[in-house]
Parts: C-alpha cells; sequence; structure tokens
C-alpha cells in the first residue's frame, strides 16, 4: 500500500521541479539531434534502454546527478549545459508550450542546423544563408 501511496505522489509532483526535469529532457535531445545520435546509441553509451532515454527527454522521468553527468560526457559537453535555458524555473509556462512558440527546439530545425553545420565550405554556406533570405524576403 504504501508503495502505492509514492507511486501517487511522484505521479502528482508540480512546479519547479517538474518543469526543470523537462527543461533539462529537452536540452538532453536537443544536443543528442544536433550530434546526429539516436536514442538507442546514448543510450548504449551510458548502459539504459532507449526507453529510458525517452523517458529522460520527455522529463517523465528525473536524471539523477550521476547520470546526467554520464550523458553529458557521452555527448561530448558539459553538465552545465542541461540547465541553460531562457526560460525560468519559476515561468509558468509549461515545456509543451515552449516547444511550440520556439521554433528552435523543434526536430525539423535540430537536423537543419546539424545539416548546415556539415557544410566545409565557406562559400557554399553562404549561398544556402542567401537562398534562405532570398525565399523569406519572397514571402508574403
Amino acid at each position: 500500500m504504501e508503495r502505492d501511496k509514492t507511486t501517487h505522489n511522484r505521479d502528482k509532483r508540480e512546479g519547479n521541479q517538474q518543469i526543470t526535469d523537462r527543461l533539462v529532457g529537452q536540452k538532453l535531445r536537443q544536443k543528442r539531434t544536433l550530434l546526429g545520435l539516436s536514442q538507442a546509441e546514448v543510450a548504449a553509451k551510458v548502459g539504459i534502454t532507449f526507453q529510458q532515454l525517452q523517458k529522460y527527454e520527455q522529463g517523465i522521468n528525473r536524471i539523477g546527478a550521476s547520470r546526467l553527468y554520464s550523458l553529458a560526457k557521452a555527448l561530448e559537453t558539459d553538465i552545465s549545459y542541461f540547465f541553460k535555458t531562457e526560460q525560468s524555473v519559476d515561468d509558468n509556462s509549461t515545456s509543451e508550450d515552449q516547444e511550440k512558440h520556439d521554433p528552435a527546439n523543434t526536430r525539423e530545425t535540430l537536423e537543419l542546423v546539424r545539416a548546415y553545420s556539415r557544410i566545409t565550405d565557406d562559400k557554399l554556406r553562404k549561398e544556402v544563408r542567401d537562398l534562405i533570405d532570398t525565399i523569406l524576403d519572397s514571402q508574403p
């Protein structure tokens, strides 16, 4: 009976902790996608299942300090990366609201950034930027 009560309390957690878990999860997904890694690849590097990584990325499960350290190493970043965010923990908006209103958080944007960063020719990179500017200028 005590176990059910604990699970129930965990499911009902709200406020700053839940928002922080979701923001850290978003940063985890963002970094993984920018590096072009699958959930399975990252999970294997830290010794967890890809399903567990999904739960971390969605903010469903809280990431412990040692696991976050392992994830940072696997993603070749500093642990502080996961806490650098534009949104304050005291902000009332949810992670879903932030993702809808911030195009930088979409998978498509992250994949575009990753693809663009792989272009090694500076002249070609400039041409891509010019093309995007031309497209944007032609939109109503």
